[in-house]
């Protein structure tokens, strides 16, 4: 069995062998020079000496013969032909390696010396080497290498390379490039760096490529000289790809890499070393610069500093190289930085950037880059060299895109930058508002250029507005009228990081209400809109720190806003305002013009609480009252902060918050005439562009007839008493139509009836005027024939027209104030019937009273015989009545009062007999009885504190009581 199993090998040696051929080997040298060196690849085998056939080195240490294939090859043996010589001199050949690319493949080691020898290999390389390993000669008659040539299999076409650089220059670097396989100095082809630490040698492809295989032809040298190629990397824009460590270097390696750039470079790692390059070959495809959605124009270029123009970086010049002049290079500094901008709006989904191809030293510079799109980071490359040409994905709106190196000091290359994405719609909601009447808290440029309808967003298309730098800069600008603005959009001056950050923290305010807010630590916008959805006329962009405000312009999207109201609109007249700095008439001209330049508002001087007046022409319930005030800045606008509207002297709405509306409509509900606007501050201005008040004019409904007044009197005399029973209502001193006592303390005013009547009601009409004039009607009691019928007390208000239930029987009709005053009347009117005893039943009133009743009530004055007594009960008025609003209500309902908790109710009335006639009470006590009110007229408090009340009737008890 041993001998078939040796014959079968046998057999499979000889086959494989046949399959060889005989490789020719050229280009020797070896360690020393006995005899040449050729001799060994002569042909001749003669292994005598005496032949001239044999190659020997000197007596050295360790000494080595080598030659080459003329290309690579798979060396499958190698046979030795030995010097034939005495035993003393073969024994030089008893220990030897054989190597092939400096990597042994066989060896011999024996006492025993040979003259033919075949040596198993199975080696790929070029150079074969013999090496002694002790101190001898080496005597080669012949060496003859057997095998087959080695297929150079690669991946992916041959890719050209050009653009070539290396460390240091010994012979060029161009010649690792030239086509020119030789490797051998003697044919000058080969690249040759000076000895150095780390030398390199580097090229490009014509465009990016995925790089599958890079090929090396090295210098084919002697062993000493070989020690140069111990370790070898090989990068693909700046990354390490492939690496080479081992004993020897290849002569023609093929190594893997696999990596996408542009920049091959080729690195001996080694203090000090030369690197030898004959020929180096680069394999793969080139790469698709895929991309997403559209190629998008950039311009408008800037970069922190020039040392190439910035424009360079835009021009479509691909070329990636210095003497191409299409790189744009900034200075060297800290974090330097390039900027340019898309035409409008866009989402930018990838950022291309293509590099200068440079030298290792060189490309240092881009070990941390960053791109921004409206200074928000968007991507980030991080690491130990960049790509030649990189694209990475950005997906971020905006306009502006910034690259920008990070490192304290160092340079910033781009020979292109390619933005892709897709225009961003500028959706918006509702139609643009035109804005008109703009201002700015101060002026580099005017405040008109952002709403000129130029979306130019540089400097030098002078369609930018700019405030001096100063703290918290403002820009305001109107719409034409009241509108619901639902979204702003700002278009910003678009300009480099140190310029961008003053628009990095802002407020959006509508009537000066904030709507939208801006605030950002590291970003800025560019264009952006922002929601607001409020309802106003007056916009106003402010910046919150100390900087510039530059805005190229502004838009404004919405609806116009609809002016509803209740009610019709019930004209004003009689105007008046605590100062004048314009005319009060201004605020009811008709004209909505709300700027100071149109002559259209009324404005008081700076005092403390300021108001404006003016009157209905007769009575009325005013529903709402709307306000135009006047545009104007900021500052102005403070005066706004807190407004009251009363109507007779009563506040029926308040304004209080951080600014006023433009147009602001309040509901106010009430029953007056008199409508006054003041502002509460110590010192501020008033200043009102138009009022409108909406309602109904209200029906003054009297219970019988009207009875003519003749015979009046008053306490003094300024005006005469006649003008107040002259039949004229007008309520204005300039139409001489009111009686007007002097200052005294309690002035009266009386008339009498024909003849003696049932008076029901009486009706005042008192001056109209303004808040401390009115002042002086606030605490009045009416009375007939000395009996005080009815009673008004305001803390607050005051009436201008008012109708008093009296319900009393007499001639004489007296009115009288309580207080050191003037008694200041207009119109006096008595409503009631003529006769000598009242009804036995009294059917319920339907007089109306204007007002509230502040601190008081109506009331009758009572008989003779005592203060809070009870009598027999003649009638029920069949309601109840309460005192906030006079309303009436029938026997069996609830309602609640709105008079506050410390106020007083009015919910009854009941009539009573005593001694002195029937007598109508408007109180009760405690237990429910009907309560007369003191022979002096002052009224009673009626259970304080009371404000859910019930108008009950209850059997067996006189009078209606609380629930």
């Amino acid at each position: 069995m041993q001998r078939v199993f040796r014959a079968l090998l046998l057999v499979s040696i000889l086959c494989s062998f046949s399959a060889a051929i005989r490789l020719p080997l050229q280009a020797c040298r070896q360690s020393s020079t006995h005899t040449p060196c050729h001799r060994a690849i002569d042909g001749n085998t003669n292994q005598k000496w005496s032949g001239n056939s044999c190659s020997h080195t000197n007596m050295q240490n360790k000494p080595w013969w080598q030659a080459n294939t003329p290309r690579l090859a798979h060396f499958h043996t190698v046979r030795i032909y030995n010097r034939l010589c005495g035993p003393g001199c073969s024994s030089h050949q008893n220990n030897i390696v054989i190597k092939v690319d400096g990597v042994p493949c066989a060896s011999y080691h024996s006492s025993h010396y040979f003259s033919v020898k075949t040596f198993h290999c199975n080696r790929v390389g070029q150079i074969l080497e013999i090496h002694s390993t002790v101190r001898s000669y080496l005597m080669l008659c012949e060496v003859q290498a057997f095998g087959k040539w080695a297929s150079l299999a690669h991946t992916g076409h041959r890719i050209p390379l050009s653009d070539c650089r290396q460390s240091s220059t010994h012979t060029p670097c161009r010649r690792a490039i030239d086509n020119n396989l030789n490797q051998h100095w003697s044919g000058k082809s080969c690249a040759h760096t000076k000895r150095q630490k780390n030398p390199w040698w580097q090229a490009n492809t014509n465009r990016l490529a995925h790089i599958k295989q890079v090929r090396i032809y090295t210098r084919l040298c002697t062993p000493p000289c070989r020690v140069y190629f111990r370790h070898i990397v090989v990068k693909v824009d700046g990354h390490i790809c492939a690496r080479h460590k081992g004993v020897g270097l290849g002569s023609t390696i093929t190594l893997s890499c696999n990596r996408v750039g542009q920049i091959v470079e080729i690195q001996a790692m080694a203090k000090r070393t030369y690197l030898m390059l004959c020929e180096v070959q680069v394999f793969g495809t080139y790469a698709s610069l895929a991309h997403k959605g559209a190629k998008l124009p950039l311009q408008d270029c800037r970069q922190s500093s020039t040392h190439t123009p910035c424009r360079r970086a835009i021009d479509n010049n691909l070329n990636q190289h210095w003497p191409g002049k299409s790189c744009a290079h900034t200075k060297r500094q800290k974090n330097p930085w390039w900027q340019a901008n898309t035409n409008r709006l866009a989402h930018i989904q990838q950022v291309r950037i293509y590099t200068r191809l440079c030298t290792p030293p060189c490309r240092v510079y881009f070990r941390h880059i960053v791109v921004k799109v409206d200074g928000h980071i968007c991507a980030r490359h991080k690491g130990v060299g960049l790509g030649s040409t990189i694209t990475l994905n950005c997906n971020r709106v905006g306009q502006v895109v910034e690259i920008q190196a990070m490192a304290k000091r160092t340079y910033l290359m781009l020979c292109e930058v390619q933005v892709f994405g897709t225009y961003a719609s500028l959706a918006h909601k509702g139609s643009m508002l035109p804005l008109q009447e703009c201002r700015q808290s101060s002026t580099h440029t005017p405040c008109r250029r952002a709403i000129d309808n130029n979306l130019n967003q540089h400097w030098p298309g002078k369609s930018c507005s700019h405030t001096k730098m100063q703290k918290g800069p403002w820009w305001q600008a109107s719409t034409n009228r009241l509108a619901h603005i639902r979204q702003v959009r700002i278009y910003a001056r678009l300009c480099g990081p140190v310029c961008s950050r003053y628009l990095k923290d802002l407020i959006i305010k509508v009537d000066g209400h904030v709507c939208a807010r801006y605030t950002s630590t590291k970003g800025y916008l560019s264009t952006h809109t922002f929601e607001c959805n409020r309802v106003g006329q007056v916009v106003e962009i402010r910046s919150r720190a100390k900087t510039y405000l530059m805005l190229c312009e502004v838009q404004v999207f919405g609806n116009y806003a609809s002016l509803a109201h209740k009610g019709r609109l019930l004209p004003l007249q009689d105007c008046r305002q605590s100062s004048t700095h314009t005319p009060c008439r201004r605020a009811i001209d008709n004209n909505f013009s709300q700027y100071w330049s149109g002559k259209s508002c009324a404005h008081t001087k700076r005092q403390k609480n300021p108001w404006w007046q003016a009157n209905t022409n007769r009575l009325a319930h005013i529903k709402q009252v709307r306000i135009y005030t006047r545009l104007c800045t900021p500052p102005c606008r403070v005066n706004f902060r807190h407004i009251v509207v009363k109507v007779d002297g009563h506040i029926c709405a308040r304004h209080k918050g951080v600014g006023l509306g433009s147009t602001i409509t309040l509901s106010c509900n009430r029953v007056g005439q008199v409508v006054e606007i003041q502002a509460m501050a110590k010192r501020t201005y008033l200043m009102l562009c138009e009022v409108q008040v909406f309602g109904t004019y209200a029906s003054l409904a009297h219970k019988g007839a009207l009875l003519p007044l003749k015979h009046c009197s008053q306490s003094s005399t300024h005006t005469p008493c006649a003008r107040a029973i002259d039949g004229k209502l007008a309520q204005h001193f300039p139409a001489k139509s009111c009686s007007h006592t002097k200052m005294q303390t309690k002035p009266w005013w009386q008339a009498k009836t024909i003849k003696p009547a049932f008076i029901q009601q009486v009706r005042i009409y008192a001056r109209l005027c303004g808040p401390v004039c009115s002042r002086y009607l606030k605490n009045i009691i009416v009375k007939v024939d000395g009996r005080v019928c009815a009673s008004y007390h305001s803390t607050a208000g005051y009436l201008s027209t008012r109708t008093f239930n009296c319900n009393r029987y007499g001639s004489t009709v007296r009115i009288e104030s309580t207080a050191k005053t003037y008694l200041m009347l207009c119109e006096v009117q008595v409503f009631g019937r003529y006769g000598r005893k009242p009804p036995t039943h009294i059917e319920p009133g339907t007089g109306e009273e204007t007002g509230t009743h502040e601190t008081g009530t109506t009331g009758e004055s009572g008989s003779p015989s005592g203060h809070g007594e009870t009598g027999e009960v003649v009638s029920f008025e069949r309601h109840c009545i309460d005192g906030h609003d006079s309303s009436e209500h029938k026997l069996g309902t609830s309602w609640t009062t709105k008079v506050p908790a410390e106020g007083y109710c009015y919910h009854y009335s009941c009539t009573e007999k005593s001694e002195a006639g029937p007598v109508s009470v408007d109180c009760m006590d405690a237990s429910g009885h009907c309560v007369k009110p003191s022979s002096e007229g002052t009224d009673f408090a009626c259970r304080s504190g009371y404000t859910s009340c019930s108008c009950v009737h209850r059997d067996g008890r006189t009078g209606i009581i609380f629930s």
